[in-house]
């Protein structure tokens, strides 16, 4: 398993001594949110290419994309035709930005783009395979894969909030630009089991979070991320597995080193010869 860092879990982006530190601990990868590093308008090919080529310069690439939709204006997946429309053309502007910098894989979490309104459950399920089928017909026009991942209620999602939801979905939909993206928290945080959920999504999940309850850091794990490393590396996932915190809760400065250690121990190589 590949080994990444959201740059969310960051002030601001990543000093240089901060991804030599993340480089030495054997991470590789880091996602990125793509608004810390310009606004959209302002994410220019040149822009994004010294971006990729500064990571590079440490062995890092762009593992993923996440908070996609975080600073666009009115994109809605379940909303009227027009909201739906501006989302539509926005994964056109992701998936340059994830081909720009080498990321294959954006994360789409987004409850509030998501909400279901008045919309039944089954009526909500129908209009999202139309329109999520849409958007990966996008996604994969740039190599670009889409996660849908299922986030609890306890973040304001009331669309897709468990797994065995967000697997029937991406089954529905059967297009290769939507995938499986799991999180251990975001499972847990449901009342589901992270192992459970790995076990029923096998072959499917595209991407991993390793996260704690509210993105908070590593000094006292509570999520089973023992369990998920065991049962990822059972079946063989080869992917990226990527620590999602938030920098104003990860809990200091040295937040980030801890959670390298911690997740470099649990899912990474040393944890296959009996060192973790």
């Amino acid at each position: 398993m590949k080994l990444g860092l959201s740059n969310l879990a960051f002030e601001q982006e990543p000093t240089v001594s901060e991804l030599e530190a993340l480089a030495a601990i054997g991470f590789t990868g880091i996602e990125v949110a793509p608004t810390r590093i310009a606004p959209w308008s302002e994410l220019t090919d040149q822009r994004l290419a010294d971006y990729a080529g500064n990571l590079a310069r440490f062995g890092l690439s762009a593992s993923s994309l996440q908070a996609i939709f975080f600073g666009a204006e009115g994109v809605e997946l379940l909303s009227e035709p027009s909201a739906f429309e501006r989302m539509r053309m926005h994964i056109h502007l992701v998936g340059r930005v994830g081909q720009a910098l080498g990321a294959r894989t954006a994360v789409f979490g987004a409850p509030r783009q998501r909400r279901r309104g008045a919309l039944s459950v089954a009526e909500a399920f129908d209009l999202g395979r139309e329109r999520l089928g849409a958007l990966a017909q996008v996604a994969a026009q740039y190599g670009l894969v889409l996660g849908l991942e299922p986030v609890p209620q306890s973040y304001g999602c009331d669309f897709l909030d468990r797994w065995t939801e967000m697997r029937e979905m991406v089954d529905a939909v059967s297009h290769p630009g939507l995938g499986i993206h799991l999180d251990t928290s975001c499972v847990e945080l449901s009342g589901d089991s992270i192992i459970e959920a790995i076990h029923g999504c096998a072959g499917k999940i595209v991407h991993f979070h390793a996260a704690e309850p509210d993105l908070r850091g590593f000094d006292m794990p509570v999520a089973d991320h023992p369990g998920a490393a065991a049962t990822l590396r059972a079946q063989g996932y080869d992917g990226w597995v990527v620590v999602e915190m938030l920098a104003a809760k990860a809990g200091g400065p040295d937040a980030f080193a801890t959670a390298a250690r911690y997740v470099n121990r649990v899912y990474g190589d040393t944890a296959l010869s009996g060192q973790s």
